[in-house]
């Protein structure tokens, strides 16, 4: 006898057919997957964005050692020339935290975290630097 049997055409289409369901089943988390990854890309460019302002205010080479020790102290970027305008490359309605502390009597750290949810802030990747006095004595 040539040929297959009822039986065996029904199993080798379970076999298939669970193939076809684990491959499908694949899917969503590839989608969530990939949401995750291009949330993640935002937070760092955000981050970054953030970060590299701030370093370029604070690296100006006619910053004045009082305005310095003023911004160590306080933590208010305010005094510096656009200096209010850093967190604007923040997306609309993402949370963010930037903290300036003094480190020494020349050096600041700059702490930064964005996250697309308010909720998610304190888990987001902290992003820190330390800025050494650059400036003019006067």
């Amino acid at each position: 006898m040539k040929g297959f049997t009822l039986i065996e055409v029904e199993l080798s289409l379970m076999v298939l057919s669970l193939g076809v369901l684990a491959v499908v089943g694949l899917y969503p988390l590839g989608l969530r997957e990939s949401t995750a990854a291009r949330e993640d890309v935002r937070v760092v460019a955000a981050s970054e964005s953030v970060m590299s302002q701030v370093v370029s205010m604070l690296s100006d080479t006619n910053l004045s050692w009082a305005t310095w020790k003023e911004i160590a102290a306080s933590g208010d970027l305010s005094s510096l020339p656009k200096g209010e305008d850093v967190l604007a490359d923040v997306p609309p309605g993402w949370a963010s935290r930037l903290r300036i502390t003094a480190c020494d009597s020349a050096r600041i750290g700059i702490a930064v975290k964005v996250s697309p949810r308010r909720a998610a802030l304190d888990s987001a990747p902290l992003f820190y630097s330390e800025i050494r006095f650059q400036g003019r004595a006067r």
